[in-house]
């Protein structure tokens, strides 16, 4: 059984001071073999002195019993064969001594004998190592003391020295004076004395202090639920207890680490960030699980890896130089280009800033991809412009229909400044064309489809009533809900213009603006309609004017045209709003008299006509002269559809000219070859 504790150093120090007697009784005239062997068993007994006293004070460190190691000092300080002993730091200074002048003084400035080389050796080796001195008067021992995390005195990673200093000279003398004074009977005194300490030892000291180290030996090789579970009393029972309750806070307090661990670890691997510890030089150090979908490496293809894997422009690496060279103080933030896994490039906004939890700064770092929110913004810059420089009108709401903005086209078309629109409604702008119908119909649409397309008359804000072609769009939310309205118009005026004009041109006479002949059919059909489902008459009127050829070759076409414009107005002036009057071409003209009752009624009309039309023609100066005949017939009796209706009516004008003209005829029979126009 190896001692491993200061107090058992008894034991070994009582069986050789027997063995010494023994010897000297043996070889009292041997003298010199005797010193020899004194001195020889002395370098021993120092070597396993060292041994325990290293092995006792360890212990006591582990245990935060500083106090302990003084004891120990103090314990070996009333040896006769002692000089010196002390323990000293890496930097030499003294912590515990047998010499209280020692205590925190460098050993160098007590003068001791110390080798630096030796001590260096010890330090690295971890072994302790016996000198003898050149004069051979003394043994110098030395031997690292270690420390465990928790000791107050010791550092956790480095190692002290314990330097002692034992005197040969006293070994001798105590064996040349033990050889001619101790005798046999001496001997055997201290053999039983011997023994009875050994005894005694070994049930109060021995049994007890093994036990401890066995606790303390199992705990440290994980067998976290061992005791001593000492308490008998007495010293070493307490110091048991003491070990107890520190075992019981060390379990404790790992329980709480780990748990703090485990939350720190889940923690860090659940940011949705990336998280990155690196280095001064550079190197990645650990990711999160978050950094490796973002760049699209494993952890381990990181880890070690310089940040330019991640980062290889000059952004990342310009930061982690300002935050390590201290320049400002503080965290640095910065958006900066990341390459992921592949080479793809990608947008990240990151937030740097040293930590110092070990003995060099750390730099931590939390990165997150921001290419999207990038994508987004150039979308929204592109999509701007494209608003700010459409040719169409654009307005947009918000979903009380307030207006949030509007493009510079249509405050052009409007006529109104931004200012006076913002924050307003869209009916600023009405015409008053539209009445309610036409807009509760538009926005069921809206609600039922999301758009609604069509053609609105608004107003500008110098009043004018303009034509314009619209489309507005419900914007919605991901949730369905209405959260802006769009609207986008174009001005048509000038395709209203022309859609006019094109009507005029396609239903309308140039000359006289009266309805043409296919303006004039499609009228005739509709009243043949309407009278048919209504069951009313109406009367057609053809009207060919007299001596009209001779003015044309007379006076020319320029004042013909002029003659036939102001026929046409007089014309008109002899009729209804409701009634339709046109021109089929040259000179002849027709007039549809709806919903007659009798003919009587339809000759005023004819008469009113033709009397208007006797009166003489102020054309330029010059009096000009014309009368018309006019043709008459009823539908239905006359006709019941177009073709039969106007063959009847042109028959009835050719038998009024016939007849002298400047007269009103109503058809009266059958159609015959030769009669229609």
């Amino acid at each position: 059984m190896r001692l491993n504790y200061s107090y058992k150093l008894v034991i070994p120090v009582l069986i050789a001071v027997f063995t010494v007697v023994m010897v000297a009784l043996v070889y009292i005239n041997k003298l010199d073999a005797l010193l020899f062997e004194a001195e020889r068993e002395a370098i021993s007994e120092a070597r396993r002195g060292m041994s325990i006293t290293r092995g006792a004070m360890e212990a006591l460190l582990q245990a935060g019993q500083d106090e302990g190691v003084a004891s120990i000092i103090a314990l070996h300080a009333d040896s006769p064969y002692l000089v010196a002993m002390f323990v000293f730091q890496p930097d030499g200074r003294i912590i515990f001594s047998s010499r209280t002048a020692d205590q925190n003084r460098s050993w160098r400035e007590q003068g001791y004998p110390l080798s630096d080389s030796i001590i260096r050796r010890v330090q690295l080796s971890r072994a302790m190592e016996l000198v003898k001195s050149a004069d051979g008067e003394s043994v110098y021992g030395y031997a690292p003391v270690c420390g465990t995390p928790g000791s107050s005195a010791l550092p956790s990673l480095r190692c002290n020295t314990l330097f002692y200093q034992i005197s040969l000279q006293s070994y001798r003398e105590v064996v040349g004076q033990g050889v001619w004074r101790q005798f046999l009977q001496e001997a055997a005194g201290i053999v039983l004395i011997s023994l009875a300490l050994w005894v005694v030892f070994h049930f109060m000291l021995t049994r007890p202090t093994d036990h401890l180290i066995s606790t303390l030996r199992d705990f440290s090789r994980g067998q976290r639920g061992v005791r001593t579970n000492m308490s008998s009393g007495g010293e070493l029972s307490r110091i048991g207890q003491g070990i107890d309750k520190m075992l019981d806070k060390i379990v404790v307090d790992e329980a709480t680490l780990r748990e703090r661990e485990e939350y720190l670890r889940a923690l860090f691997e659940s940011v949705s960030e990336a998280i990155l510890t690196i280095d001064k030089t550079g190197v990645l150090l650990k990711v999160n699980y978050a950094a490796e979908l973002m760049f699209g490496y494993s952890a381990a293809q990181m880890l070690g890896k310089n940040i330019e894997l991640l980062f290889p422009c000059d952004d990342v690496l310009g930061v982690l130089r300002q935050l390590l060279d201290g320049a400002g103080g503080g965290g640095r933030q910065c958006e900066c280009r990341g390459q992921k896994k592949g080479g793809q490039r990608i947008f990240v906004e990151g937030y740097f800033n040293v930590i110092d939890v070990t003995s060099s700064p750390l730099v931590v770092g939390v990165v997150r991809d921001v290419s999207a929110r990038r994508r987004a913004e150039e979308k929204l810059v592109l999509a701007k412009q494209v608003f700010d420089h459409s040719g169409e009108a654009i307005m947009m709401t918000d979903e009380r229909t307030r207006i949030i903005d509007v493009n510079p086209a249509l405050l052009s078309v409007s006529g109104y400044s931004r200012a006076e629109l913002i924050g307003e409604l869209p009916s600023l702008m009405k015409s008053g064309r539209h009445n309610a119908k036409f807009y509760q119909a538009m926005w069921q649409e809206i609600e039922a489809r999301g758009c609604w397309v069509g053609e609105v008359w608004d107003r500008r804000k110098s009043g004018e009533i303009y034509p314009k072609k619209l489309t507005i769009n419900a914007i919605k939310n991901a949730a369905g809900e209405v959260t802006h309205y769009v609207g986008i118009f174009s001005d048509i005026s000038h395709q209203k213009d022309v859609e006019e004009k094109l009507q005029l041109l396609a239903y309308y006479d140039p000359l006289t603006q009266l309805a043409n002949r296919s303006l004039f059919k499609d009228r005739l059909l509709r009243e043949i309609e309407v009278s048919k489902r209504q069951r009313t008459r109406f009367a057609l009127l053809f009207i060919d004017l007299d001596r009209f050829k001779a003015v044309n070759d007379t006076l020319g076409h320029n004042v013909g045209d002029k003659l036939l414009q102001a026929v046409a107005s007089r014309i008109k002036q002899c009729v209804r709003e409701s009634d339709t009057v046109a021109r089929l071409g040259g000179d002849e003209f027709t007039v549809i008299l709806a919903n007659v009752h009798a003919e009587p009624g339809v000759s005023m009309v004819a008469e009113n006509i033709i009397d208007s039309l006797q009166d003489p023609f102020d054309i330029d100066g010059q009096l000009v002269q014309v009368g018309a005949s006019i043709g008459v017939a009823i539908y239905p009796d006359n006709g019941a559809d177009y073709s039969t209706l106007l063959k009847s009516a042109d028959a009835a004008m050719y038998q009024a000219k016939n007849e002298g003209r400047g007269r009103c005829r109503f058809f009266a029979g059958a159609l015959e070859s030769g009669e229609s126009h």
